[in-house]
């Protein structure tokens, strides 16, 4: 149920239409006439709020409860009514004012759950590692454009998909696939890493060795309603971890005491000559 934004004119003119012909239909049917004079004026003012909002609404019960008295009521083509008329009137205004109210506070409540939502994928678009989001059964609902580029698929072909389709993650050492952190986390509800040495392996086949975190995503009353999961190529560190082992491999068999320093003269590195 969403609110159209239209120009006061047409929601005003929707309310009065709307009421008209509940007016109509309710004259041509005589079930209607004779039982439930005010059902689909309850329907009415109901779709008066959801297309216009309050204001439209109140005129629509307005005119309901006039046009009611006037052309339904006995006698008919007169405002005057006795006390079960009045009666009943009363009831239907109560009834259709809490129609109104509730209308308006679940169009209240979705325009806040569409804001949230794209405030989240604003958020989760921007950030600079590769995020994936899943909903309550493992399947991708969104993926950052960094995400995208190192699985090597695009939001709209993995949405829907199994995480494990689009997330292919292995041991880098023994080749075994590595377990689904998403599986993990919707079963024990918990915050889960990765394993060192695990290789995402892309839709085109790259091998990008990776870390990352998976974490629930949690309703207000605490459910578990899906998954982040954010990880990041690690590929420059590890080259650079590997270089240093490197280096300091090709220190230890100089046959010359080798010592290194700080800016402050404090030993960040001394080879086995030196020691």
């Amino acid at each position: 149920m969403s609110q159209v934004k239209h120009s006061p004119m047409m929601r005003y003119g929707f309310a009065v239409l709307a009421v008209a012909l509940a007016l109509l239909l309710t004259s041509l049917i005589p079930p209607l006439h004779a039982r439930t004079p005010f059902a689909l004026f309850y329907i009415a003012v109901m779709l008066s709020a959801v297309y216009g909002g309050r204001t439209p609404s109140l005129l629509a019960t307005v005119l309901s409860v006039v046009t009611t008295a006037y052309f339904i009521f006995p006698p008919k083509y007169s405002l005057k009514v006795g006390f079960e008329e009045v009666f009943m009137l009363a009831v239907f205004t109560f009834v259709a004012l809490v129609i109104s109210s509730l209308t308006e506070k679940v169009i209240g409540a979705e325009k806040s759950a569409r804001l949230s939502g794209t405030q989240l994928s604003t958020t989760l678009m921007s950030i600079g590692d590769a995020v994936i989001a899943t909903d309550a059964e493992g399947r991708i609902a969104l993926m950052n454009t960094v995400a995208q580029t190192l699985t090597g698929w695009g939001l709209e072909e993995a949405r829907g998909k199994p995480l494990e389709e689009v997330f292919k993650i292995v041991n880098e050492q023994t080749r075994d696939a590595v377990e689904n952190p998403v599986a993990r986390v919707l079963h024990e509800g918990i915050t889960v890493g990765l394993a060192n040495h695990t290789i995402l392996i892309a839709r085109d086949g790259k091998e990008i060795p990776i870390d990352d975190s998976g974490a629930p995503i949690r309703d207000e009353e605490g459910k578990i309603t899906g998954v982040v999961l954010v990880f990041r190529d690690i590929s420059e560190l590890k080259e650079a971890d590997e270089k240093i082992r490197f280096q300091a491999h090709l220190l230890n068999e100089v046959e010359q005491a080798v010592v290194a320093t700080d800016m402050e003269g404090r030993i960040t590195y001394w080879n086995q000559f030196a020691e």
